[in-house]
């Protein structure tokens, strides 16, 4: 999920929920895809967090199979 996508959840714009929510949120929350531009999240963890419920753990990416 995007934070234009959390923002929506919450019923607030990208800019307010940014000021308001997002310093706390993305503390909470790992992305997943650091260092990209447009953050993305788990939807599990999305989802938890909203509901105020614990956080999932995060789950790894599968490691890519070697070919020889």
């Amino acid at each position: 999920m995007t934070e234009a996508d959390i923002a929506l959840a919450r019923g607030l714009e990208l800019k307010p929920w940014r000021r308001r929510e997002g310093d706390t949120f993305r503390a909470r929350l790992t992305v997943v895809n650091p260092g990209d531009r447009l953050r993305l999240y788990e939807w599990a963890q999305v989802v938890a967090y909203l509901a105020g419920k614990p956080l999932p753990a995060p789950r790894r990416p599968a490691s890519t199979p070697r070919t020889c």
